[in-house]
């Protein structure tokens, strides 16, 4: 048997015929390199050592005749076994008093952590990674299945840069990783409306654009004399839940109704909700707030000294250009409540409070759009003289509700110009804007007191006697 590819720094010493555990001379023998001690490797028992590994460069071992020669016995050139020296069937590390053989991966018992570690190698790795200096040879094993404890059901998906873990049923949503919260926030949208379709109210944007940020959604939806619970139910999202509701009319005090029927979808939300987000059919979310809206909820979910969210306001008055700037506007208002059963609408549903006192709440740089003056002339005029009866009797309204076929946007004390963007939802109503409305910004219609504390808030941003049914904490 020839003997190949022998290395010059090699000075065999022993030949090894594997097919006999006798010495032969490399002249004689058609072994393949072996070390200077004897291996039966069909019996699994050392050949004249006690020794089963075999020292680099000393004996010529042939794989398939157990048999040990002698240098005399039998040459490189003359054998017909494996290649000398590269060693094709085992890695031998430089000085290794062991000649390494393939072997197969025998399956263990393992712990979850070990279980879990093992899953992931074998996903990211077909064959074993031999480390630099390593003793061994690694060969490619197969992988084999495994009984598992409920510890190690573990499965790790990456969705959208977001960590979604499984622990057999037990679910970690999002937006709990980022602070690492031990369990999972929700949030919980809310909000009323009845004849949307009649009075032209921007409903689907308002529910629309904080819909990204709910895990559920609940309408309370009036008794109407329009298609506004279809209206509803066109938006596609399983996140939204419709309550049907009546109104008691006989409420024409204060607009003590719509605090009513707020109350409602506040009592319908989810009872594990963390925080209830409330919305009205005419005010939107610019989508860029909703990234600023979700970090301060998740900020201030466990400090259960913080009740609520409060929130800037714009708004919007004759064309989608204009915004209202005199005091007669709300700067500020509380929007996002925490999903506590105290916590009551108050008076016209402009605010809350809990147990008759406003709310602890914490200032968020998020501006609501308000879009409630903003609509054709007829549907304006038409709100009008019904939402007035909301808060007073027929004949005040009478008295003070012009009748006329359209609203006139004209009477307003101070407007000034709109230079930013509208919220993605918005854009389609915005464009089938159908009436022209202009305004000259540098008329200022005030009194002389009003146009005197005009002065000092442009200035120093303080608004003297302002009206804040809330208490921003520290």
């Amino acid at each position: 048997m020839e003997v190949r590819g022998q290395r010059s720094e090699v000075s065999p010493s022993t030949w090894f015929d594997k097919s006999s555990p006798t010495e032969i001379s490399p002249t004689e023998s058609s072994g393949t390199e072996v070390g200077s001690q004897p291996f039966d490797k069909s019996s699994g028992t050392e050949v004249g050592s006690q020794k089963s590994a075999l020292r680099h460069g000393s004996t010529w071992f042939d794989k398939s005749s157990p048999t040990e020669s002698s240098p005399t016995e039998s040459s490189p050139t003359e054998s017909s076994g494996t290649e000398v020296g590269s060693q094709p069937f085992d890695m031998v590390r430089h000085g290794s008093t062991r000649a390494h053989q393939p072997r197969t991966h025998q399956p263990r018992a393992q712990g979850p952590k070990s279980a879990l570690r093992q899953e992931l190698r074998d996903r990211s790795q077909p064959f074993d990674m031999v480390r630099h200096g390593s003793t061994r040879a690694h060969q490619p094993r197969a992988h084999q299945p495994r009984a598992q404890g409920p510890k190690s059901e573990v499965d790790w998906q990456v969705r959208h840069s977001s960590f979604v873990v499984r622990h057999s049923s037990f679910k970690i949503h999002p937006l709990c990783l980022p602070l690492q919260k031990s369990r999972c926030m929700k949030v919980s949208g809310f909000t009323f409306i009845r004849n949307a379709v009649k009075y032209d109210y921007p409903v689907v944007e308002a529910i629309t654009s904080i819909l990204p940020l709910c895990d559920e959604f609940v309408v309370a939806v009036g008794n109407s004399d329009d298609s506004t619970r279809e209206l509803i139910e066109g938006i596609n999202s399983s996140k939204i839940r419709i309550i049907d509701t009546n109104w008691d009319d006989s409420l024409r005090e204060g607009g003590r109704v719509l605090a009513v029927e707020t109350d409602k979808a506040i009592d319908a939300l989810s009872p594990d909700s963390d925080w209830a987000f409330y919305i009205q059919g005419d005010e939107v979310m610019h989508e860029r707030y909703h990234e600023p809206l979700k970090q301060a909820m998740l900020k201030w979910k466990d400090d259960s000294a913080v009740e609520g969210l409060l929130l800037n306001y714009t708004h919007f008055y004759g064309s989608y250009d204009y915004t209202g700037d005199s005091r007669r506007w709300y700067r500020r208002e509380v929007r996002i409540i925490r999903n506590d059963k105290n916590v009551r609408s108050y008076r016209d549903a402009q605010g809350f409070r809990k147990d008759d006192r406003p709310l602890n709440v914490k200032p968020v740089e998020a501006t609501m759009y308000h879009y409630g003056w903003v609509k054709p002339p007829e549907a304006q005029q038409a709100k009008q003289e019904n939402f007035n009866k909301l808060w007073h009797d027929d004949n005040w309204i009478d008295k003070n509700v012009p009748k006329t076929e359209g609203f006139d946007y004209s009477k307003i004390d101070s407007l000034t110009h709109f230079n930013g963007t509208h919220p993605k939802v918005m854009l389609g109503r915005i464009s089938r804007q159908n009436w022209q409305f202009s305004f000259d910004p540098t008329q200022k219609r005030l009194p002389f007191k009003s146009r005197l504390l005009h002065s000092i808030e442009s200035l120093t941003g303080w608004r003297i006697g302002e009206y804040r049914n809330y208490r921003v904490i520290d």
